[in-house]
């Protein structure tokens, strides 16, 4: 959850691309959870939401595109956070194969 402030460049940002985007705001993590779970086309999000993880999984979308973003000080907190998390992305259903995409983005900058 990001406040509206935050989030506005990167929206900014896709939309300047062509992505049609939407933020939401005053709403609880239920209602944000019920809103990615209906999104029919693509949704992307964070890998670090479980939220979003779960909706990516169990929802109507028909990609789920989950980010992270991978830098010397995030590294081994990013690689405990897999381990044993039930979410090794190592789908064997063609479906959430073909549905989940995973993307890393490297940066140098220290968290």
């Amino acid at each position: 959850r990001f406040s509206d402030h935050n989030v506005e460049p990167y929206k900014d940002a896709l939309d300047a691309v062509g992505f049609q985007t939407r933020v939401l705001s005053g709403q609880e993590g239920v209602e944000d959870f019920c809103y990615l779970m209906s999104a029919t086309k693509e949704i992307v999000g964070t890998e670090q939401s479980s939220f979003f993880k779960f909706a990516a999984v169990l929802g109507n979308a028909t990609k789920a595109r989950l980010y992270f973003v991978e830098s010397p000080d995030t590294k081994e907190k990013l690689l405990s956070r897999f381990r044993g998390s039930g979410f090794d992305y190592q789908w064997k259903h063609p479906l959430l194969k073909r549905k989940i995409v995973i993307e890393k983005y490297k940066s140098e900058v220290q968290d």
